[in-house]
């Protein structure tokens, strides 16, 4: 993609940038848009040719409704493309504007993005620093703790005493759910299926109607599966393990209700028995393993190399922290609260995938309110020095950013999907932010390859941790 960009400086570090879209691009971006406001307004795109789209949003919800809608949604989604494309290293988001005439097919758009230039710090100096971090290891308790849970994975179960159901019990059940229309689920059918009654295989209350029910006998559950025009997390389900195959499922027909019928059938309550961790178990359950000694160090080299990757990202974080020590510029208001909003947002998506809330959280940990705003507006404060340390060590060491710091970048946001998460990046014209994160994990890995590092003990000792 093109755009036409010029750019106004405004002052205070502030850009304008007025940019013209080809009307080839608007027809394009048109279509992108048109598809995903049809989701939400109950219109199955696939079902529509791309004018007559438009027309099925716009009987939906009205010519003004719609004209302003998509006239916001281009300059928000176009902005990005024009920051990545003048290669502006910008901080918050662009604060756009419509043009003075809407969004048409077939025509040249021009609209207008006000962003704010990323502020440039020196540090006090620039030479390598001096850390102190947790030697890795692994305890004796650690690895008990391991084979407890691998005796788990080689759990059996037996038939156990035929009583009512209790939250906790082990039970193999036939299970069968259907839609509205008598339609079997096929993801949410099985036979001789082991279940932990409260392990939350389906949301809306189907644990809590397990409990009570008879050996042998069987129920049909009415049950109410999320609904698709609702974000998953949003309804306390981000971590139901089949909403992929739900939303799939539930897609094929947008008039497939979320009310299903379940019908189980108890075939037994079970006991599961753990086996012996001794030498004879080890030796039949692990073709590699002679005993439980083998097994035990097999178990310690796998945690020690966990734990030596954990420590890899501790020395990364101390080594910015530590650079950070250096950092004495002023940091704008504007900036402190743009940061906060949206780490309190990240805050309270982990709460919620918790179930909790961020009430709760405050409440639990003590000391109120002020307390939790204080410490927040500390976690911003080193958040922001940090990454404006990088940027200053980058620039004074001259370093600029290559494919190879991209594809790293990448890896390490989401490994082993770097290709789906940068075509999404691409896709929306964000690159810009890649850019930034590139080249502060260069400068930090400097940091970390020139820095005098000392590894403690639990005493406190400094140790050689080639020795574990």
């Amino acid at each position: 993609m093109t755009l036409s960009v010029n750019q106004e400086d405004l002052g205070n570090g502030r850009t304008e940038l007025t940019i013209t879209v080809s009307a080839d691009q608007v027809d394009k971006t048109i279509r992108l848009l048109n598809i995903q406001m049809a989701r939400p307004n109950g219109i199955v795109a696939s079902t529509y040719g791309p004018d007559d789209l438009a027309m099925a949003i716009i009987t939906k919800i009205g010519l003004e409704r719609y004209q302003s809608t998509l006239d916001k949604q281009v300059t928000e989604y176009l902005a990005p493309f024009a920051v990545t494309q003048e290669k502006l290293s910008i901080i918050m988001e662009p604060q756009v504007k419509a043009g003075q005439t809407g969004v048409t097919p077939g025509q040249d758009y021009t609209f207008t993005a006000t962003v704010t230039l990323k502020p440039q710090y020196e540090l006090s100096s620039y030479g390598p620093v001096g850390l102190q971090v947790p030697a890795p290891a692994v305890s004796e308790a650690e690895i008990d703790e391991q084979l407890k849970l691998l005796a788990e994975d080689y759990a059996t179960y037996e038939k156990d005493e035929a009583r009512p159901l209790q939250m906790g019990d082990f039970i193999l059940m036939n299970i069968q759910t259907v839609d509205y229309t008598g339609t079997e689920i096929p993801f949410l059918t099985a036979e001789n299926m082991q279940y932990t009654v409260g392990e939350g295989y389906l949301p809306g209350g189907f644990d809590e109607q397990l409990v009570g029910l008879a050996v042998g006998a069987q129920k049909c559950l009415q049950i109410v599966l999320p609904d698709l025009a609702s974000e998953p997390a949003a309804d306390g389900l981000a971590d139901w393990e089949e909403w992929e195959d739900w939303e799939e499922w539930a897609l094929d027909d947008p008039e497939r209700s979320t009310q299903v019928s379940v019908t189980v059938q108890v075939l037994e309550r079970q006991k599961r028995i753990l086996p012996e961790v001794d030498d004879l178990w080890v030796a039949q359950a692990f073709a590699d393993c002679n005993c439980l000694l083998d097994l035990r160090e097999k178990v310690r080299a796998a945690g020690l190399a966990a734990r030596q990757n954990e420590v890899c990202e501790l020395v990364r974080y101390a080594a910015a922290a530590e650079l950070a020590k250096r950092f004495s510029g002023n940091i704008a208001d504007d900036l402190l609260r743009f940061t906060r909003d949206g780490l309190l947002v990240q805050i309270e998506m982990g709460l919620l995938q918790q179930g909790r809330t961020l009430d709760d959280f405050i409440e639990q940990e003590g000391g109120g309110q002020e307390q939790f705003d204080r410490q927040l507006m500390g976690q911003v404060r080193e958040i922001l020095a940090q990454g404006f340390s990088l940027d200053a060590l980058a620039r004074h060491l001259g370093m600029s950013v290559e494919p190879a710091d991209l594809d790293e970048a990448f890896r390490k946001m989401a490994p082993g999907q770097e290709k789906r998460v940068r075509q999404e990046f691409t896709d929306t014209g964000r690159m810009y932010m890649i850019y930034e994160d590139a080249l502060r994990n260069k400068a930090n890995q400097w940091l970390v390859d020139t820095a005098t590092i000392e590894y403690l003990d639990a005493d406190g000792r400094v140790v050689d941790v080639l020795a574990n």
